[in-house]
């Protein structure tokens, strides 16, 4: 996200949200949102507010304020965004069964 320094300092909430469950999905809608040219713009602290909320309210003031046809596209986006795990996550597949060797 390319935040300063006293940002984070002045927020220290980011330290302790999930970046992949949390962060990057909600960063990248207001992205889309912005692409699309819906409503305002989420930039400074309306994003550091959206990245605060709860998902139910995230959900209600970004995505469900939209006619249904637009709220259902970006619903699926943002799903789509909070599905994507790092690579090196999606291929975990350790089983331990016997010796190690």
């Amino acid at each position: 996200m390319k935040l300063p320094a006293t940002v984070i300092l002045a927020h220290p909430f980011l330290l302790y949200m999930n970046l992949e469950a949390a962060l990057k999905p909600r960063v990248c809608l207001a992205g889309k949102i912005e692409d699309m040219g819906l409503g305002e713009q989420i930039k400074g602290p309306k994003l550091l507010t959206a990245l605060r909320m709860t998902e139910k309210r995230f959900v209600k003031a970004f995505i469900n304020c939209h006619p249904k046809d637009v709220a259902d596209e970006l619903m699926e986006y943002y799903t789509k965004a909070k599905g994507v795990k790092r690579l090196s996550e999606a291929s975990k597949k350790k089983s331990n069964e016997g010796f190690p060797y």
